[in-house]
């Protein structure tokens, strides 16, 4: 027992320094806390800060306080985060709206709505827009994505005024109204030199992609005319040229550069005898889709000549009186009519229809549609050369069934109007054929117009 006592105290007198060191190094650290103590001023330091506090509660308080505005701020970020969910999806439904085509209801033509301003549409849904209806008149708001000639209404090519732009040999431009495509009347521009351009102004932006074209028309099948851009530094956007003697759409597709100055015809050469006629110039911005991925010609199709702004988008506003034939005065040269036994070109204005054999030699629109058992009125003007007959009618699509025709005997040489009543019976698809009959020769047509009624109507394109 004495042993394990004296072991016991002896171990305890070799601990009693180390206490009293320890002791003694929390008196020094009470009683020295302050800037001189190393341990005590890093506990006070925040290197994120880079602050020293007075005291440490200082700096605890405020790293609470920073936690606490941490949570206040992933609060309203999630409150965010929900109300610009909501956002996305109104964007959404809105570009849904703005792209889905906005139809006006179809309304048949002895609809109630176009005298009174109510009634039905075809799907017997009520339809009110009496507040529209003046004097029996319908006003009808075109909504969709439209397109514009950037030339306006001078591309009618009816004033000379604004195609006074002239370089190379001198040019004399005045008007045709023998030769023309659109309205009454087309440029006839005669070159006295070679590589002569005449043009009107047109300012372009850079970086942007747009579709230039025209009808050229030959006088002698000789003289080349292209449709050209003239930039800034006297060079040209254009295609090698149209030699035809009838009206043929030459065009092109480029990315404007900002230099781009005028916008007309060049010619190669001239004799200061024969001429070009330039009729439908046309100027339109394309998207970069658009140019990527779609040939001139479809171009073409996508874009026929217009003045000014037109829609693009599907409108379904039936009015009688209205044109159901698709070209039916050589607006886009011959597309929608088909040779079957005689040949069709143009010819100064007129579809030219020419056979050479006898017998009942024609040439075909492309598929109409129409009502079933309804009446419509055929109109054309037409002039034979005294050999083959001039001679029209509406078949059915697979042209099988004579729904409607002319006399066949018909020489006149004169310009006359050919009247013809059409009864659909029960075919809602026909066609329109045009003769040189019973003759080696040719017959000419123009202004070709079927529309719904008993009554023939000015002509207007369909």
């Amino acid at each position: 027992m004495t042993d394990k006592f004296l072991k016991g105290s002896d171990t305890l007198k070799q601990a009693y320094p180390k206490i009293n060191d320890a002791i003694a190094r929390i008196d020094n650290i009470v009683s020295q806390a302050g800037s001189d103590n190393t341990e005590i001023v890093d506990a006070r330091y925040s290197s994120v800060k880079n602050k020293t506090f007075n005291l440490l509660s200082e700096r605890l308080d405020e790293a609470e306080q920073d936690i606490q505005n941490i949570n206040t701020l992933q609060t309203q970020v999630n409150e965010n985060s929900d109300k610009i969910g909501i956002l996305e999806q109104k964007t959404t439904t809105l570009e849904s709206e703005i792209y889905s085509p906005d139809y006006s209801p179809e309304l048949t033509q002895n609809s109630s709505v176009f005298s009174l301003g109510t009634g039905k549409d075809e799907n017997g849904q009520d339809v009110d827009v009496s507040s529209s209806v003046v004097e029996g008149q319908v006003s009808v708001t075109v909504k969709g994505r439209t397109y514009t000639n950037l030339l306006g209404d001078d591309g009618d090519c009816e004033d000379t005024t604004p195609w006074d732009y002239n370089v190379g040999a001198i040019a004399t431009v005045s008007l045709d109204s023998a030769n023309k495509i659109y309205g009454s009347n087309s440029l006839k521009v005669v070159f006295n030199g070679s590589s002569t351009f005449v043009g009107r102004s047109i300012s372009l932006l850079n970086g942007k992609y747009y579709l230039m074209s025209s009808y050229i028309r030959s006088s002698d099948g000789t003289i080349n005319g292209a449709t050209t851009i003239r930039k800034s530094d006297g060079s040209y956007i254009k295609n090698t040229g149209i030699t035809n003697t009838t009206f043929t759409r030459d065009g092109y597709k480029f990315v404007a550069d900002g230099t781009e100055e005028y916008i007309g015809i060049f010619a190669s050469s001239g004799d200061g005898v024969n001429y070009i006629n330039l009729d439908g110039v046309m100027l339109v911005e394309i998207t970069e889709d658009e140019y990527n991925n779609l040939t001139v010609d479809e171009l073409f199709e996508k874009y026929p000549y217009v003045n000014g702004t037109k829609s693009t988008a599907p409108i379904r506003l039936k009015v009688v009186g209205k044109n159901l034939v698709r070209n039916g005065n050589g607006e886009e040269g011959i597309k929608y009519w088909k040779d079957k036994t005689a040949t069709l070109t143009l010819d100064n204005g007129y579809f030219k229809v020419t056979s050479d054999s006898s017998g009942y030699k024609y040439v075909v629109s492309d598929i109409i549609k129409v009502k079933k058992n309804t009446t419509y009125k055929l109109s054309v003007k037409a002039k034979s050369d005294g050999v083959a007959n001039c001679y029209v009618r509406v078949m059915n699509k697979e042209l099988t069934v004579n729904l409607g025709a002319s006399s066949i005997f018909d020489l006149n040489t004169s310009e006359h109007t050919i009247d013809i009543t059409v009864n659909t019976e029960n075919y809602d698809e026909v066609c329109v054929l045009l003769y040189a009959l019973n003759g080696v020769g040719i017959c000419w047509y123009k202004e070709i117009q079927l529309e719904e009624d008993d009554t023939a109507t000015e002509y207007e394109p369909g």
